[in-house]
C-alpha cells in the first residue's frame, strides 16, 4: 500500500469521525456545507482520491497548497 492510498484513507477515517463527533450526522445539508473545516477536510480527500483514481496531477494541487 502506497503512502498516498495510506493518506486517503485516514483521510476518510477523520471525516466521518469528525462528523460523528460534532453531532452534524442529524442535520441538514445545508448546515453541513456551512461547516468550514469539514468542507476543507472534504476537499483534501477529493483531491487525494482523484489523485489516486484519475491522475496524479490531482495529488500535486494538494502538494502546491502546502507550499
Amino acid at each position: 500500500m502506497s503512502a498516498l492510498t495510506f493518506q486517503v484513507i485516514i483521510k476518510a477515517i477523520f471525516i466521518v469521525s469528525y462528523v460523528g463527533n460534532r453531532g452534524t450526522f442529524d442535520h441538514n445539508v445545508r448546515r453541513l456545507l456551512s461547516d468550514r473545516n469539514l468542507l476543507l477536510h472534504l476537499m483534501y480527500f477529493t483531491f487525494g482520491f482523484l489523485g489516486l483514481t484519475v491522475h496524479t496531477f490531482f495529488y500535486s494541487i494538494l502538494v502546491s497548497t502546502s507550499i
